[in-house]
């Protein structure tokens, strides 16, 4: 920002007699950023795109703006006039789209600045299909590592560097068949003696738009598929590709009202063996028992696997044959047991280690509302997650939870400020 005009000098000014009820002052040290009064803090060094919203749901302040998806600035916080000014120098933000938005009335989310980004993917010969044999660590000594190799084997290989709290990054490129990637991370699982399920990458095109998404795409479906999803619509893109036991699932999310355009294409690699070894529940697969059951009108409640609770395990082959997919709480009483099932996954409890159940009824600003089923133990000292749904879904279920479990359901309602 070099010459300030008059017309917008007095739109700054003005942002100064915005009412700052708790007296947030915005603060600079080198590359960090940090509001006094709060406990946030941003590196500038990550900043990958910036974003002016005015949306009336944002309480306290109803003109922010991002640096990426989480760090928000309100225009009317001490000190915005002159970090604003800072960063349009060094980054180059675009000042005319910035102050033609400020006396703006309606709602709106604009973008006025977008790191530009280096390429992280390439697309191989044809001649690689092994997708469903492993994958391959393009280090000097290559290394090709089969699925089913488990996270203690792979962390022999001494080929990841930490990423950050709970990811783990390898330090060469990997290749999935035609897609050799940089940037592969895989998140090592509570239980360290599982197989690596998935690997991750954030995929770049230099331009920081859905290119990377159009060309994965592309690439995946010229191959020997063995099935194919689309969803693509104003909010996002979507395409999931199977090889056999293999799931590459890619996603891109485009600029709405409530969410930014990240840049990257979410790419997921899953192995999607069936692992009998971990995920089958005998004995008790084998003397289970329906005494009553609900059948609740959701799927894919339970969100975790096998490599991060043990206690998950595989739908029970007597559950799906009388139920087929559905969502269902079942109660054994012969063997005293409450089991819960979603999709191909179960939960499978003890009846008398259950001291009561907790609905978790949440809503946050940024509508990333859900509810939430928990076990309350007398035996585990922390309590266990077993449903995850969208807001409201499980709540109506309380009466039909109590009666055929005969354990109380206690109901909590919460808000979260998610911006």
């Amino acid at each position: 920002m070099q010459n300030i005009s008059i017309k917008n000098f007095l739109k700054f000014f003005s942002l100064q007699l915005l009412r700052n009820k708790y007296h947030y002052e915005i603060k600079r040290e080198k590359n960090l950023i940090y509001i006094k009064g709060k406990c946030d803090e941003f590196d500038l060094r990550k900043l990958n795109y910036v974003y002016l919203v005015k949306d009336p749901d944002i309480r306290n302040n109803n003109l922010t703006l991002y640096l990426n998806d989480f760090f928000k600035i309100g225009l009317n916080y001490k000190g915005f006039t002159r970090i604003y000014q800072e960063l349009s120098k060094q980054f180059g933000f675009n000042d005319q789209l910035f102050f033609n938005h400020l006396c703006k009335k309606k709602p709106f989310s604009v973008e006025i600045w977008r790191k530009k980004q280096t390429r992280n993917y390439q697309i191989l010969d044809d001649v690689y299909v092994d997708y469903t044999e492993g994958f391959e660590i393009l280090s000097p000594q290559k290394q090709f590592i089969p699925w089913g190799t488990t996270y203690t084997e792979l962390f022999k290989i001494k080929s990841l560097k930490k990423k950050d709290f709970i990811h783990y990054e390898f330090e060469y490129p990997i290749r999935v068949g035609r897609l050799l990637l940089d940037n592969v991370y895989v998140t090592p699982a509570v239980i360290k003696d599982t197989p690596v399920l998935k690997l991750y990458v954030n995929c770049y095109h230099q331009s920081a738009t859905d290119l990377s998404y159009t060309e994965i795409k592309n690439t995946l479906t010229h191959n020997n598929m063995s099935s194919l999803f689309e969803k693509e619509n104003e909010k996002s893109l979507n395409t999931q590709i199977t090889f056999g036991s293999l799931e590459i699932g890619l996603h891109y999310s485009k600029h709405t009202r409530y969410y930014f355009d990240q840049g990257y294409t979410k790419l997921e690699i899953s192995d999607k063996n069936e692992y009998l070894r971990y995920i089958a529940n005998y004995p008790y697969e084998e003397k289970l028992e329906i005494s009553n059951y609900l059948i609740i009108d959701s799927n894919e409640l339970i969100k975790n696997d096998f490599t991060s609770d043990k206690n998950i395990k595989r739908r029970p082959p007597k559950i799906k044959s009388h139920f087929g997919n559905d969502t269902v709480i079942w109660v054994d009483n012969s063997n005293k047991k409450i089991g819960f099932t979603s999709d191909n996954k179960s939960i499978v409890l003890n009846q008398d280690s259950i001291k009561n159940f907790v609905i978790l009824n949440i809503k946050t600003t940024r509508k990333n509302n859900r509810d939430i089923l928990i076990e309350e133990s007398f035996t585990q000292e922390q309590n266990r997650l077993i449903f995850e749904a969208n807001y409201n879904t499980l709540k109506k279920y309380v009466n039909d939870i109590k009666r055929i479990a005969n354990k109380d359901v206690v109901i909590i309602e919460d808000y979260i400020e998610d911006v």
